[in-house]
């Protein structure tokens, strides 16, 4: 049988996170100008808020990916992407700000020990990287073959 969970990020690209990408990028070997561009993607960024003809004081902008934008869904894959890591057992797939862990194995109480440890470990990796992963949306589901 198989157990998957189907994580949900709150707020995934909010919660990015541009110092702790910006080392993700050079980890996987980004250097130079094209590093330099990234990093002034995410310098000088502000935010106001309009109601009516007002606007609030801009704000500065420390976390988040440009919603949006082409870049947005490449970016947060990269952010995700040393989730594998972390996990023991697990197996996972990852698409934009998706996730699904699974496990295959002969029992259920095997195949429930396995994803709990996972989880555990997935939740390290939200807390080292400024993720909070919604309970109420994650979800969780066995497959079994019929006899």
């Amino acid at each position: 049988m198989t157990g998957a969970v189907l994580v949900d990020f709150e707020s995934a690209f909010d919660l990015i996170q541009a110092t702790i990408l910006i080392q993700k990028l050079q980890d996987l070997g980004i250097r130079g100008k094209l590093l330099q561009w990234f990093t002034s993607y995410f310098e000088n960024r502000t935010i106001k808020v309009k109601k009516d003809d007002l606007f609030s004081d801009p704000l500065d902008m420390i976390i988040s990916a440009p919603q949006e934008s082409f870049l947005s869904g490449i970016l947060f894959a990269v952010y995700i992407n040393n989730i594998v890591k972390y996990l023991n057992k697990s197996k996972c797939v990852k698409y934009a700000d998706d996730l699904v862990i699974y496990f295959s194995g002969k029992s259920i109480k095997e195949v429930q020990s396995a994803l709990q440890e996972d989880i555990g470990n997935l939740q390290r990796w939200a807390n080292e990287n400024g993720m909070i992963i919604s309970c109420a949306k994650t979800k969780c589901m066995i497959f079994k073959p019929s006899i």
